[in-house]
Order: C-alpha cells, then sequence, then structure tokens
C-alpha cells in the first residue's frame, strides 16, 4: 500500500535564521545542519553547532522521531534522512533540513528514514528535485511524495536489520583503527 507523506506526516522547512546561523559556543540549543546528516542515516553528534535560546524559536524544537531531510543536494545523491533522537538536548533544524514529525501510528519514523535513504527512495526524491548542478527537493513536492507503506511488523524487522548492519559496520570500523594503531606501534617499536 503507497501513502502520500502529508497523509501520515506533518512537514515543516527547519529554522531559517536571518543570515548566518549565529553560534555561540556557550549556547544552550543545538542546530543540527545538512553537514550532521551522515550516509548511514544517523545524527553525527560531535561537532554540533549552538545558539542562544534567544536566537532559536520554541516553535521550531525538534521532538523524538522527527525525521530529518537534507533538501539539497548534488549529483544523484545527497538527500540524506537521520531521525532526531533527543538525547542530544534541545535541537533545532536549520533550513537546510526538511523537518518530517510522523503522525500516524502505522509507520515507524526509522521505517521511513531507511526509506529515504534507500535507492527507491532517492531515485523517487530525484524524479521530485528541481534544479541542475544542485538538486532541491521542496516542501510541497515533498508532501505529495508517495511512501510506500509494508505492514508494522515487516517495519521493525527491516528497522532491526538496519540496526544491526549499522553496529557491525561500527565495529568494523573501530576493529580497523585498532589494527591500524597496532601496526604503527609495532613498526615504531621495531625500528626505533
Amino acid at each position: 500500500m503507497k501513502k502520500t507523506l502529508k497523509n501520515i506526516a506533518d512537514l515543516t522547512t527547519g529554522y531559517s535564521f536571518r543570515g548566518r546561523v549565529p553560534i555561540d559556543p556557550d549556547g544552550s540549543v543545538i542546530v543540527i545542519q545538512a553537514k550532521n546528516i551522515s550516509d548511514d542515516g544517523s545524527v553525527q553528534t560531535q561537532d554540533l553547532d549552538k545558539v542562544k535560546e534567544a536566537d532559536a524559536s520554541e516553535v521550531a524544537t525538534l521532538e523524538s522521531g522527527d525525521v530529518l531531510l537534507v533538501s539539497r543536494g548534488a549529483g544523484t545523491s545527497g538527500f540524506r534522512a537521520a531521525v532526531f533522537e533527543p538525547s542530544i538536548g534541545r535541537a533545532i533544524a536549520s533550513a537546510t533540513l526538511q523537518v518530517i514529525h510522523v503522525n500516524d501510528e502505522r509507520v515507524l519514523p526509522a521505517y521511513l528514514c531507511a526509506y529515504l535513504n534507500s535507492n527507491r527512495g532517492q531515485a523517487d526524491l530525484q524524479k521530485i528535485a528541481t534544479g541542475s548542478s544542485v538538486r532541491t527537493v521542496s516542501l510541497g513536492e515533498l508532501n505529495e511524495l508517495k511512501i510506500p507503506v509494508p505492514k508494522l511488523e515487516d517495519q521493525k524487522r527491516l528497522n532491526g536489520l538496519v540496526k544491526t548492519i549499522h553496529k557491525q559496520r561500527e565495529l568494523l570500523e573501530r576493529k580497523s583503527t585498532l589494527l591500524d594503531q597496532i601496526r604503527r606501534t609495532s613498526t615504531s617499536q621495531i625500528i626505533k
């Protein structure tokens, strides 16, 4: 079954600051930008910019499970999506992101994120994107995007698989880093 995105979610564009993001290292509100959305569908929590409370609108505060979609991309990819988890603190999305708040209990935010990051989802986003070198997905076009919605059990299984793959990838990256450290240390001790 397919559902139009506007029928399963509320969509908004991230907060638009007047000019550049007024970064303040002592600020209390995190600003999630396109650069913080990784290829694996997660929000990179290191090096997040902050702003003062006065510079952030209360209305723009992200909620647990909000899906963040990078609205501009180059080439055939770039429309990365991630699910926001409030463990990082109060946050708002910048205007380079579309915020998708799923309001249908038959659709899991993690499933929607996985779909948007899939080859099929990326192809569907490319179809509605405009522009030649830098492609943009408008909120109006995104509202009309048709989303395949499998049974809830299937969504949960897919989410479990995606989590397992991400954990395995993290373990492989850590293993690679450790092996590289062992190689460098061994080489340094032998060459003295």
